[in-house]
């Protein structure tokens, strides 16, 4: 918890080193939250659910109702900071608290709760608020890093080097991974945290399937593009074709063709790529494109997992999977309630990781949820065989 506090220090410094005499328009930005509210957001969620929550030992026997959380130290953070409360089109319209409150509040949120972590009993039911604590603030990391490259903010330096680490060429050409059919569980059991859309787990037996050994690459994605992929709707599925309609560009978000070849915006900065890095930024509409015009296919999440288990490499990039994000049989939402439940059947589920996700924080089955449009954060895809 203090390393991921003090990346979220980082983050916060790096935003207002960059953004310091510019406007930004949030137009151009429609996914990005102003950065001190989400900065404030990460405070208060500590703050809401352990300072605030006598409950915190019981996990997830936790019993929400009118007076289950005390009131705050500060005035209207419940006002400002509760995503619940505060809608995403609103937040850029609301008077925030100025950055010393923010730097304040994050500070004493995160004391508050190491106080109480001292005190608290090794027992799982007593660990769960912190721990979720501590995942809710790994994804906003994630987040910000995602939301730097959106706006073209250079990084903390160790995000530099998490970047590079992730996003080297492909030691090998394309080629294939062959599974054979086999049993796998998403298990609710395995030990550990876990969020309420993992459990109470799913069983699958998955047939024999091909799948792509990598994520799909630069080189690969730039044929389907050089073919016209992007004026050709027999690629694209209806609601694709209509979000296709509403771009600008004619191709992936922060790429384009240089004299040396291809081009990626990193940060704010155009560089050229190697054709064998993965491809990321892409939407779901843009992968299910690229399959259709390669004669493939999304995998399922459970042909993911088959893959995973049988050694695939993943962890660059998170990973559209043909699924719709929906609840496994027998789920119960866990006492943060507006994790999972608000997003079933809208989102679409990826699996993996990215360069931008915790180390710690990593396992095949986390279910990472996306609406499909989105190509802000850092995904990719890799295809399977049509049978």
């Amino acid at each position: 918890m203090r390393q991921a506090r003090q990346q979220t220090f980082d983050l916060l410094e790096a935003f207002v080193t960059g953004l310091t005499g510019r406007v930004i328009d949030t137009t151009d930005y429609p996914e990005v939250n102003p950065p001190l509210w989400e900065f404030g957001h990460v405070a208060w969620f500590n703050e809401y659910w352990i300072e605030r929550n006598p409950q915190r030992a019981l996990g997830l026997a936790y019993q929400d109702g009118p007076s289950a959380h005390l009131p705050s130290r500060t005035t209207q953070v419940d006002q400002l900071y509760n995503s619940a409360v505060t809608a995403p089109e609103t937040r850029w319209k609301i008077d925030l608290e100025p950055l010393s409150a923010v730097r304040r509040y994050l500070t004493d949120s995160h004391d508050a709760c190491q106080a109480r972590l001292n005190t608290a009993s090794d027992q799982s039911e007593s660990l769960y608020f912190y721990q979720l604590a501590l995942a809710h603030e790994f994804m906003h990391i994630e987040s910000f890093l995602m939301n730097a490259q959106a706006i073209g903010l250079r990084p903390p330096d160790w995000a530099a080097g998490q970047i590079s680490d992730a996003l080297d060429p492909f030691a090998h050409p394309p080629a294939e991974r062959q599974i054979p059919e086999t049993r796998v569980t998403s298990p609710s059991s395995e030990g550990g945290f876990q969020f309420d859309n993992e459990c109470p787990g799913a069983d699958w037996l998955v047939k024999a399937f091909s799948i792509d050994e990598h994520l799909v690459s630069h080189d690969q994605f730039a044929a389907f593009v050089d073919d016209h992929g992007y004026d050709r709707p027999e690629f694209w599925s209806e609601q694709g074709w209509r979000w296709r309609g509403q771009q600008a560009s004619d191709g992936p978000r922060y790429w384009r063709s240089g004299p040396k070849g291809i081009e990626r915006r990193w940060f704010g900065d155009w560089q050229t790529v190697c054709g064998q890095t993965p491809m990321i930024h892409v939407s779901l509409y843009e992968a299910e494109a690229w399959c259709h015009w390669a004669g493939r296919r999304l995998p399922a999440e459970a042909q993911w997992l088959a893959a995973a288990a049988a050694g695939i490499h993943w962890g660059a990039a998170w990973e559209w999977t043909s699924d719709r994000f929906l609840p496994f049989a027998g789920f119960s939402p866990h006492p943060y309630r507006d994790y999972s439940l608000p997003w079933f059947g809208d989102h679409q589920v990826l699996k993996g990781a990215s360069w931008a996700t915790n180390p710690s924080f990593r396992t095949p089955h986390y279910r990472n949820f996306f609406r499909p449009h989105r190509n802000d954060i850092p995904a990719g895809f890799r295809s399977v065989s049509i049978e």
